[in-house]
C-alpha cells in the first residue's frame, strides 16, 4: 500500500516519520517493514523510523504517542534526536511549540522555539552507575593493533540503555565500529546496549561518538549526548560546570544540569522533504472472513495533481479504513489504486461486493477489459489504453476471485460512499 511519511534529520541522525493516522486501527508491522523503509539503497533510507499519533491536541497543549524502530528491525526504547523532530513536527502541523511526548510508557517534554532551537527535558529519574570494563574481554576491546585506553566507564539508563566509555585519544572509525559491534552484542547486557566513546575537549566540551544498538555507527546520538553528559558529571572531576557542550560528527548540542536534577538538551532539527512509498504491511480484513463488502472512491485537485484513495471495509461487525495518496496523479487512476488497495487487503477466498461510484473502473473491469487485451491493450479508437499499468495491476489482483461489482451514485447521500469520499480527500498529498 501508499504509505505517507516525511523525512526529518538532527544533527544528521536522519528519520522517517509516519503519521499512524492514515492506518486503520492496529495494523502490525513486522521487521522487515522497518529494514525495507531504513535501507539506503531499496528504501527511504534512514536511522530510525518513527511512528507517531497525536493523541490529544488542544490551543494550549499538544500530546504524542511514538514508537521508535531500529534499521534492522528492532524496538527502541528512546531517541534523543528523533524526539527533537517530533517537536518540530508539531510546530509545522499544529503550530504548537511545547508538547509532549510518550515513549514506552515515559513522557518528555518538548520546547521548539524554531529549527535550531528545540529543548527536550529529561527528569531525574536516570539510573547511572560505574562499570567494570574488565568484565569485557581484552580481545573484544581491540580492533587489529589498535586499543583504546579506556580510563573509566559508566552504565547509564536514559530511557534506553548506554555503556559510556571514556578514552584519551578517540579510536578511528574502524576500532568503533568493531568494538562498538562486539560489546553491544556482549551476553552481559541481555538488552543488548548503545556504546559511546567520549574525550574531553575543554573545561566544558566533551567529543562523543556513539555506536548505536539496532543502527551502528551515526552522526549523532541525542540520548548518548545526555549518557555522556550524566556519566561526566558523575565522574566528577572530569567537568565540573552544569552546562556541557557535546561535539558530534553531525553538530553540536547542550546539556544543562538544573538545581532540581533535571536534564536540558537543546540543538537543532530539521524537516527535510515528504513523500508516498509503496510498502507491504498487513492489513486487517481477517485470514477467516467469508463475505465482505468495500467501498472505495479515488480524488484529485487539478486532474492532474495532487491525489487521494480511500477504502471502507466492512468485515462481519469488524469495519476498517485506508487511504492514500499522490503527488501528481489524476482521478482516474485514484479510482483504480483505490480498488487495487482495497482487494490486496481481503482474503483470496472471501465473497465480495465491491461499490465504486466510478463508472471508468466498473465497467472497464467488467466489460472493456477482454477486449483490451485481445487487442492487444488498445481501445476502440486503436489507441494505447491509459493506465494500462494499474489495469494490469487489478486484473492479477482479481484473478480468481468472486466479487460482485456495484456502482453507487456518487454524493447522493450514501453514508459509506461519503465516507471514502472524505478518506480520499484526507490522502491528497
Amino acid at each position: 500500500m501508499l504509505i505517507n511519511f516525511c523525512k526529518m534529520q538532527s544533527l544528521g541522525n536522519d528519520f522517517v516519520m509516519i503519521d499512524l493516522e492514515q492506518f486503520p486501527t492496529a495494523v502490525p508491522f513486522p521487521a522487515d517493514f522497518f529494514r525495507k523503509i531504513s535501507n539506503r539503497h531499496f528504501g527511504i533510507g534512514c536511522d530510525l523510523v518513527v511512528l507517531y499519533k497525536i493523541i490529544d491536541f488542544r490551543s494550549s497543549s499538544i500530546t504524542v504517542k511514538v514508537d521508535f524502530f531500529n534499521s534492522d528491525g528492532s524496538k527502541a526504547e528512546m531517541c534523543g534526536n528523533a524526539t527533537r523532530c517530533i517537536g518540530l513536527l508539531m510546530l509545522r502541523l499544529k503550530n504548537a511549540d511545547n508538547c509532549i511526548m510518550i515513549a514506552d510508557k515515559k513522557s518528555f517534554k518538548i520546547n521548539t522555539k524554531s529549527k535550531d532551537d528545540i529543548s527536550i527535558c529529561w527528569n531525574n529519574e536516570i539510573e547511572v552507575t560505574s562499570f567494570d570494563i574488565s568484565n569485557i574481554p581484552d580481545s573484544d576491546l581491540c580492533s587489529g593493533t589498535e586499543k583504546p585506553n579506556i580510563q573509566r566507564a559508566f552504565q547509564v539508563n536514559v530511557g534506553n540503555p548506554h555503556l559510556v566509555l571514556f578514552v584519551d585519544d578517540m579510536p578511528s572509525i574502524e576500532a568503533i565500529k568493531e568494538i562498538g559491534k562486539r560489546i553491544e552484542n556482549n551476553p552481559i547486557f541481555p538488552q543488548k546496549i548503545n556504546v559511546g566513546f567520549v574525550k574531553k575537549i575543554s573545561d566544558d566540551t566533551i567529543e562523543l561518538m556513539v555506536f548505536e544498538r539496532g543502527a551502528g555507527l551515526t552522526l549523532a546520538c541525542g540520548s548518548g549526548a545526555l549518557a555522556a553528559s550524566i556519566a561526566v558529571k558523575q565522574e566528577g572531576s572530569f567537568i565540573l560546570t552544569n552546562t556541557i557542550f557535546v561535539h558530534q560528527k553531525g553538530g553540536n548540542l547542550k546539556v544543562e544540569f538544573l538545581d532540581n536534577g533535571n536534564c536540558i538538551q537543546t540543538a537543532a532539527a530539521d524537516y527535510v522533504f515528504s513523500g508516498t512509498i509503496d510498502a507491504e504491511v498487513t492489513l486487517p480484513c481477517s485470514s477467516n472472513c467469508k463475505k465482505v463488502t468495500i467501498y472505495t472512491d479515488g480524488a484529485c485537485s487539478g486532474n492532474p495533481g495532487p491525489g487521494g484513495w480511500g477504502v471502507f471495509i466492512v468485515d462481519g461487525e469488524k469495519t476498517s479504513e485506508l487511504f492514500g495518496g499522490e503527488s501528481d496523479t489524476t482521478n482516474n487512476r485514484m479510482e483504480l489504486i483505490a480498488v487495487i488497495k482495497a482487494l490486496e487487503s481481503v482474503p483470496k477466498e472471501s465473497e465480495i461486493t465491491l461499490y465504486t461510484d466510478s463508472l471508468y473502473v466498473k465497467n472497464g473491469i467488467t466489460q472493456w477489459i477482454n477486449n483490451w487485451i485481445k487487442n492487444n491493450w488498445r481501445n476502440s479508437d486503436k489507441k494505447p489504453v491509459k493506465n494500462q499499468d494499474l489495469w494490469r495491476r487489478l486484473l492479477e489482483v482479481s484473478k480468481d476471485r468472486k466479487i460482485t461489482w456495484q456502482w453507487v451514485c456518487g454524493h447522493d447521500g450514501n453514508e459509506f460512499n461519503e465516507r471514502v469520499d472524505a478518506l480520499a480527500r484526507k490522502g491528497c498529498c
